[in-house]
């Protein structure tokens, strides 16, 4: 008995120090859990490294190819052991996993477009470099990849999509919120155009289509950079900027020549890993809805540049771009009218109306195209309500074009032309050609839908000449 007293009293814990007491009673219970929560992920590390760990790599790789972006983001930041392994099947043995956001998510929505976002976070966790231009061209290098899978994975009509996928990548992975202005960030994602696509920017200086997988490159550069949409509102860790601002400081980066080819080079219409500049210019026929899709890039972002550009400006950059590389079809550039809105469409036949020779006013240019927007316009509602499907890029462009009210653009014509250089008999030109040309194309059912649309503007002229 006295050795089994004994031997408890040798197992027992040896009696507390005299400041034992005040001691728990300074780490008591508020430092318990921490600890507890510490211990409990410092197991969990250790588990899952030793048990992927004891897997082939190939197989291990296989499994990682299955997980979204967003897990293995998590999974970054369990240790330094699996950040310098994501590290590397990053950039060496993942290709096929890059495509996987589109073969998992075929529609573009927000999931789509997320699944890059996390892509961005994941670069941005395990890429790691104490200097920018070092983690920006490693960035690259993985947007690059990108590019390549969405160019041969997804059908010619939707490429687009890809553009804002890649910008929600590339913003995730290089936050600029440090700066404090939009001109500081402009001049921050400028550096870094430059450094990534160095002597790129001087092909705006050489005939088009001369280099066009660099041509292609530079569009990426420059369009994930500036031109995209930003994030959607819950990825806030990106200020959005208004596109109009930014295309306006590209623009001023350049002379006045060149920015009509960066307009196109930015928006023109594209095939496969080349920018078909000659697509407006050629005469081979197409249908109203590859017609409106070819250009409605461009038209869209003149109406965002127009928003705070003079009108002068937006007539020169037009003249300019209806002419690059060769002078366009008519009827593209009507389309292109229907699709840059009121405001520019309005600058545009302005300056006509001022920087053109006595002949040319007192001829019918202005009223032909006039009429010739009314008729198109008519043509792409009659479109978009004969029961045909459009999805997608093609359906924007159509509305687009539909919705232009020819109304807001005779308002604007008026108020940017000086009262001595009015062309005579405006309005009544216009309607004169535009019944003829409705006749022409839809007969008499057609001519009283452009009718309907030219009376609202025949009140507005005459109320304008009463006064």
């Amino acid at each position: 008995m006295e050795g089994k007293k004994s031997s408890l009293q040798f197992c027992q814990s040896p009696p507390p120090s005299p400041g034992a007491e005040q001691a728990e009673g300074l780490c008591h219970c508020p430092d318990e859990e921490p600890v507890r929560r510490s211990c409990r992920l410092e197991e969990r590390k250790r588990a899952a490294l030793g048990a992927f760990r004891a897997l082939p790599c190939e197989i291990l790789q296989f499994v990682l190819s299955f997980l979204p972006a967003r897990s293995l983001s998590q999974l970054a930041l369990v240790s330094s052991g699996w950040r310098s392994f994501l590290q590397e099947w990053l950039q060496l043995r993942s290709t096929a996993w890059i495509v996987s956001p589109a073969r998992r998510f075929p529609g573009h929505g927000d999931a789509f477009y997320d699944e890059y976002t996390e892509l961005g976070i994941l670069c941005r966790r395990v890429i790691a470099s104490p200097a920018l231009p070092l983690r920006v061209h490693a960035f690259w290098s993985v947007l690059k990849r990108i590019e390549r899978a969405n160019l041969s994975h997804h059908e010619p009509d939707q490429y687009e999509p890809s553009f804002v996928a890649t910008a929600n990548f590339f913003k995730a992975a290089v936050p600029l919120n440090c700066c404090r202005s939009p001109g500081e960030r402009f001049e921050a994602m400028w550096q870094i155009v430059r450094d990534c696509i160095g002597d790129d920017y001087l092909l705006l200086h050489q005939p088009a289509g001369r280099e066009a997988a660099r041509e292609t490159d530079l569009r990426l550069a420059l369009r994930v950079l500036f031109l995209s949409p930003s994030p959607p509102a819950r990825h806030a860790n990106t200020a959005r900027f208004d596109r109009g601002f930014l295309l306006r400081a590209l623009l001023s980066k350049l002379p006045e020549p060149q920015q009509a080819a960066l307009i196109f080079l930015c928006y023109g219409p594209r095939s496969g890993d080349a920018i078909e500049w000659n697509r407006p210019c050629d005469v081979v026929f197409c249908t109203l809805a590859q017609m409106a899709h070819v250009v409605a890039e461009m038209g869209m972002a003149i109406e965002a540049l127009a928003r705070n550009s003079t009108p002068e400006s937006i007539f020169n950059l037009v003249r300019r771009l209806t002419k690059t590389p060769r002078p366009w079809l008519p009827r593209y550039e009507v389309t292109l009218l229907l699709t840059m809105g009121p405001r520019a469409a309005g600058a545009v036949l302005a300056g006509y109306a001022v920087t053109a020779p006595e002949a040319m006013r007192e001829s019918r240019f202005i009223s032909t195209r006039m009429a010739q927007m009314l008729s198109l316009a008519q043509l792409y509602k009659s479109k978009l309500t004969s029961g045909e499907q459009y999805t997608g890029p093609i359906l924007t462009s159509l509305l687009q074009a539909a919705s232009m009210d020819i109304l807001q653009v005779l308002q604007h014509f008026f108020r940017f032309v000086p009262e001595d250089a009015h062309p005579k008999n405006l309005v009544d030109d216009v309607a004169t050609q535009a019944f003829f040309l409705a006749f022409n194309v839809g007969g008499t059912h057609f001519v009283g839908h452009v009718m309907d649309v030219i009376n609202p503007i025949l009140h507005y002229y005459q109320g304008k000449l009463n006064v």
